[in-house]
């Protein structure tokens, strides 16, 4: 998997793997660079904002934006409150190298999410 996608993650071990193949991290002013994003990682649940908000603020600035969230929770638990659309996908934690790339490529060769509306 080679390519210019990038994402947002605070996973070390998720940014290690996809930058070996080729894939830039924007951790920090994403919005300054949405425009080149292809995707995002984000965790479910996060300090200040949850992944869902956060990732609906990115979308804004770019529609269509795929996204890759994670969690330790439960896929069952997560569905209670948290909607999975089409370019979105959840992988669980703890996960290994082979399942987070097979995750990043389902979603990048996915249909992008729909603008609301």
């Amino acid at each position: 998997m080679t390519g210019p996608a990038l994402g947002v993650t605070g996973e070390q071990d998720a940014r290690t793997y996809l930058e070996a193949q080729g894939m830039t991290f924007v951790a920090s002013n994403w919005h300054c660079r949405a425009g080149e994003l292809d995707l995002v990682m984000l965790d479910v649940v996060m300090p200040n904002m949850g992944g869902r908000e956060a990732y609906e603020r990115m979308r804004a600035l770019r529609p269509g934006l795929r996204a890759l969230f994670a969690s330790g929770y439960s896929e069952i638990a997560i569905h209670k409150s948290f909607k999975l659309e089409g370019g979105l996908r959840l992988l669980q934690k703890p996960y290994t190298r082979e399942p987070l790339l097979r995750a990043v490529r389902a979603v990048l060769d996915s249909d992008p999410p729909q603008a609301e509306g």
